[in-house]
């Protein structure tokens, strides 16, 4: 999936999640932009490769909590596994803000 397919799949089922245009990409955030002594509740980044325009996608709450996890990857899922892991990168967040 490119970042633009990303943007236009997670806006008409995820609409909790609020988006910045990068350069390169989408950022999606757990409501509106936010940082502080909590965290980021940034949830996801995509990005397009400059080299091969292969699509990146960075699990930016799971990096955030588990620095020793590597978050970000090159994204060829489909649907159902971008669900998956913007709905587990939810989770993360609510429950770092929660604990906040």
């Amino acid at each position: 999936m490119s970042p633009e397919a990303i943007l236009s799949a997670l806006t008409k089922t995820r609409r909790e999640l609020h988006v910045e245009k990068r350069a390169d990409g989408y950022s999606f955030w757990l409501g509106p932009k936010a940082a502080g002594a909590s965290g980021s509740n940034r949830v996801i980044r995509v990005s397009r490769t400059s080299v091969t325009g292969a699509t990146k996608l960075k699990r930016a709450a799971t990096a955030l909590a588990f620095p020793d996890v590597q978050a970000e990857e090159f994204f060829t899922g489909g649907l159902d596994e971008l669900h998956g892991i913007v709905d587990a990168e939810i989770a993360v967040v609510r429950s770092r803000l929660q604990q906040a």
